[in-house]
């Protein structure tokens, strides 16, 4: 059960100093490679930013949703972003819920196990290098991948979704198609150590749309609860 901190808490965690107070969060991911490593991560993000108390520590949590999507719920102490510009300044240990739309053999909602990016500039190059970082570090460990009333699988980045059809999602046996213009602060995220969990709206190939609403109170409940890490 996740414990939810307000801002104003996290502002008197930044007033007080590492020598005075053991406040430090200490991120521990079993097995984990680079850019995973054990590590002691700040008191807390800065105060325009949100904290939820997770069973690993106190993280910055943030969700994207376009603004298409309408009005959504998310729970109290997460970040809602509904344009990428606005998205935080990613750090190690934090947590992000990124929703995007997709094509899939039928409708319905996903979560994203894995990817593929064959088509285009890698949404990497040039990005971690500019920062004196690896340029591609090893992703694996980024994906959190809970259980619940939806699907899971590998996706794969597309130029534009808008001329995507259902020969892409045969001839690389994807789950589904996203745009990868969209999915590129994902790849971004992962980089820099965020554990993200991807929501994908999946449209049919003949059309359909999905009819439900996103379940994002669900996935919370889930990943904050720790979720199943790929």
């Amino acid at each position: 059960m996740a414990h939810f901190v307000p801002a104003s808490a996290c502002s008197l965690l930044h007033e007080a100093t590492p020598e005075s107070l053991n406040y430090h969060c200490l991120q521990k991911v079993a097995g984990s490679t680079p850019p995973f490593p054990e590590q002691e991560l700040p008191l807390c993000p800065p105060p325009s930013h949100n904290c939820l108390s997770l069973h690993d520590g106190m993280v910055c949590v943030f969700c994207h949703v376009p603004e298409e999507w309408g009005d959504v719920l998310v729970p109290p102490g997460v970040e809602l972003v509904r344009d990428f510009s606005d998205l935080p300044s990613f750090a190690a240990g934090d947590r992000g819920v990124f929703c995007l739309d997709g094509l899939s053999a039928s409708p319905g909602w996903m979560v994203v196990s894995d990817h593929m990016c064959v088509f285009g500039t890698n949404p990497l190059v040039g990005y971690n290098s500019a920062m004196g970082k690896i340029e591609f570090p090893n992703l694996r460990g980024m994906y959190l991948v809970p259980s619940g009333s939806w699907s899971s699988g590998v996706v794969l980045g597309v130029p534009s979704l808008m001329f995507a059809t259902g020969a892409e999602l045969k001839a690389f046996r994807a789950s589904a198609l996203v745009d990868l213009s969209e999915f590129a602060p994902v790849l971004r995220a992962g980089a820099s150590g965020v554990r993200v969990c991807v929501l994908v709206r999946c449209r049919g190939v003949d059309g359909e749309r999905v009819s439900s609403a996103a379940p994002l109170l669900e996935l919370f409940s889930s990943i904050t609860g720790g979720g199943e890490e790929q």
